[in-house]
């Protein structure tokens, strides 16, 4: 198996039983319940802030190859999934891997997620102005549709970049603000 991800040597209160680490995988899938796509695996293994490479590499290892997880194709992407005997494995799990790492790993995921899905509804893009600024163009999309379109113009590509940076930290937030102020202008 190539190392094509990086996840922390030096994690602290990392994972130090690789056995854990492989029922923690499973019992993340598990709670998760769906195939979750190759790279947005290994980035929320990588975003939990515990898990060590070398550990990481060989329970993944291990785990594909006794079939505990298995790997699905869906319109060219690879997929994790749980296989009949990685879901009898993750229900085990509560006698073998702490609450924290178990919880912290799902509260990854979640933000992990959220921040995938506002992204898809929030878009940024950046465009010259005649003045030499550039714009930043806001998009808030619903089903598809513009709910909110917002441009500012700021003095130059790194200005706006670093706006553009600060919506994407929190959309929702943002979202919320604007109509918030939107709400409170007519008090």
């Amino acid at each position: 198996m190539s190392n094509d991800y990086s996840i922390s040597a030096n994690s602290p209160a990392g994972i130090d039983d690789e056995r854990e680490l492989r029922l923690l995988i499973c019992y993340f899938l598990y709670k998760i319940n769906r195939p979750v796509e190759k790279e947005q695996f290994h980035a929320i293994m990588q975003e939990s802030g515990f898990i060590r490479s070398f550990f990481y590499v060989d329970a993944l290892t291990y785990l594909l190859g006794d079939n505990f997880i298995g790997v699905a194709v869906k319109d060219g992407a690879e997929y994790y999934i749980l296989t009949a005997k990685g879901k009898f494995c993750a229900e085990e799990i509560s006698d073998f891997s702490s609450n924290y790492h178990r919880e912290k790993l799902l509260s990854v995921a979640i933000n992990h997620y959220a921040k995938l899905y506002y992204e898809n509804d929030i878009k940024v893009e950046y465009l010259s102005a005649k003045n030499g600024g550039y714009y930043v163009h806001i998009r808030c999309l619903d089903a598809g549709c513009d709910i909110m379109e917002l441009k500012l113009l700021a003095p130059d590509l790194t200005q706006a970049e670093l706006i553009g940076e600060r919506v994407m930290l929190n959309p929702s937030s943002f979202y919320g603000d604007i109509m918030g102020i939107m709400l409170k202008s007519g008090d």
